[in-house]
């Protein structure tokens, strides 16, 4: 159980583009279908697969 919810914090953790329940940050950024769309019309889908790989969120920053 996350920290919020032990205090009684509801957040809501929807993907905030295609609205999938539990969207963490990994699917918001890299998973999503739309948002995988958006990194292709951009062409950098390479960047993305490099990102998506990382371990962690302090990864992706450091790559970044």
């Amino acid at each position: 159980m996350a920290v919020w919810a032990r205090r009684g914090v509801v957040v809501d953790t929807r993907c905030v583009v295609c609205l999938r329940f539990d969207g963490d940050y990994g699917h918001t950024f890299f998973k999503c279908e739309n948002v995988k769309k958006c990194w292709r019309l951009l062409d950098t889908k390479d960047i993305r697969s490099e990102l998506g790989s990382c371990q962690s969120r302090k990864e992706v920053v450091a790559k970044i």
